[in-house]
């Protein structure tokens, strides 16, 4: 009798430590599948941003680089406060979405066209950010850029006064909202392109 008991908590003992092998099993493939879906969507924020159909997303603070940069016209070299030159993956992606080869980006507010108000998107304030920003994303609605209409993206670089353009850069209005969005983190960047470009839509 003992030893059929014995027996029986044996079989028990093995079936369950089976079962649990399984579950483990089971939820590492789960999870290493949760992983790579991830990973795989993580993609579209650099390598992959080309196919995002509505929107073009860039990371401020490893994609674009510190330090105000001078730019020559005609022999005459200036300073700038606002433009920043950009890593080579960026360079390269914005050159084949625009058409032509760009190499800096010139920030602004709210407008391409209008005077920046607060002084947080230049000089010191702006290399700031980027030296923070290491997880912040910028995004901008790409489907509007070539538009008359469109206020937050100049396809090349002006001078302040307007008079001298400069080919190898373009400006965006990054407060301009809800054109363009700047997003704290990679999730909140994931889920805003995974709720408002066809792309990734349906994607988990």
């Amino acid at each position: 009798m003992k030893k059929r008991i014995i027996i029986i908590l044996l079989i028990v003992v093995v079936l369950t430590g089976g079962g649990l092998i399984i579950w483990k099993l089971t939820q590492n493939k789960d999870s290493s599948s949760s992983l790579s879906q991830e990973q795989e969507l993580e993609k579209y924020l650099s390598e992959k941003r080309l196919d995002l159909q509505k929107y073009f997303v860039f990371n401020l603070g490893r994609e674009v680089k510190v330090g105000a940069i001078k730019l020559k016209h005609n022999g005459v070299e200036r300073k700038t406060v606002n433009a920043r030159n950009l890593a080579p993956l960026l360079s390269e992606h914005l050159t084949k979405l625009l058409g032509e080869k760009k190499d800096w980006i010139g920030f602004r507010e709210k407008g391409k066209d209008e005077k920046d108000i607060t002084g947080e998107w230049k000089k010191d304030k702006l290399d700031w950010k980027i030296n923070n920003g290491k997880d912040w994303y910028i995004v901008f609605d790409k489907s509007k850029i070539s538009s008359n209409d469109c206020n937050y993206f100049r396809l090349r670089g002006k001078s302040t006064d307007g008079k001298t353009v400069y080919p190898l850069g373009f400006s965006l209005a990054v407060l301009a909202q809800p054109e363009v969005q700047v997003l704290r983190t990679k999730k909140e960047t994931l889920q805003f392109l995974k709720n408002n470009d066809p792309a990734l839509s349906g994607k988990s």
